[in-house]
């Protein structure tokens, strides 16, 4: 018997780096109830230009606390005005963290200056003992 023909791979998917240029949104107040209307006053000034554009968070100017922003409600309400928020940029580690939970990963900005990340280092380790001398009859 001969063996079997070799079929072709199948590939579902490949992945791809690519960089895209973004709108970021740098929020200067905490409160969806003030940024939403605002950027739906400039939404009605040019129709169709932020229509479903994806959008980056900026983090980096907001005076409140993380607990202060309801990320949840801001994704929500960007998303009833057709508006996409993709991810966030900058912010203290906690900020993150909250939006992060919201749908919104930190993303990094491609040429930019890279945040550094803390590698945590492991414990030191206690030297080997020598094996006891044992005594023989």
């Amino acid at each position: 018997m001969s063996a079997p023909a070799a079929q072709p791979r199948f590939e579902p998917f490949r992945l791809r780096g690519a960089n895209f240029n973004l709108l970021v949104l740098r929020l200067l107040d905490a409160r969806p109830e003030v940024i939403v209307p605002a950027l739906g006053d400039q939404f009605r000034r040019a129709p169709g230009f932020l229509r479903f554009a994806p959008i980056v968070i900026g983090l980096d100017d907001i005076a409140a606390a993380p607990h202060e922003v309801d990320f949840a409600r801001l994704v929500a309400e960007l998303r009833n005005i057709e508006i996409m928020p993709i991810g966030t940029t900058g912010g203290t580690p906690e900020m993150k963290s909250l939006a992060q939970s919201a749908g919104l990963p930190p993303l990094r900005a491609a040429g930019g200056r890279e945040e550094e990340v803390p590698v945590q280092q492991p414990a030191p380790q206690p030297p080997p003992q020598a094996p006891a001398a044992s005594a023989e009859p």
